[in-house]
């Protein structure tokens, strides 16, 4: 499965799987991931259960893509939802859960596989 985070804002962007953009993403500007290509592997989250973690990220560590909906709800992880959105005049995603569940089901049956991170 190929998987690819094209920003296209500050925190912003779209995810990919095979080419297809299929999610909304939200990163936090402080915690932002660098451009690049590193392992995902799927692991077992004490708060998010079965999720997938960036792994080999320089000076980070536990970086998962999740469900949530702002900023607050990650440091430095990849939220993952169906719609972009704003909540007090910042950037948010919409149906986080949801789009969570779709991300999963279709990386079912793999256990590592590569993200690539692009753009902003």
């Amino acid at each position: 499965m190929n998987v690819r985070l094209l920003r296209i804002g500050s925190n912003c962007g779209v995810l990919f799987l095979d080419n297809f953009p299929l999610f909304t993403t939200l990163e936090s500007d402080e915690w932002k991931i660098p451009a690049g290509t590193y392992p995902l592997r799927r692991v077992e989250s004490p708060k998010f259960g079965e999720c997938f973690t960036v792994c080999n990220v320089p000076g980070h560590d536990l970086l998962r893509i999740h469900w949530g909906n702002t900023e607050g709800d990650t440091t430095g992880c990849i939220l993952v939802g169906l719609q972009f959105g704003k909540i007090r005049l910042q950037s948010c995603v919409w149906r986080s859960r949801e789009a969570f569940e779709q991300f999963m089901e279709a990386l079912y049956g793999i256990a590592e596989t590569e993200i690539s991170i692009e753009g902003i």
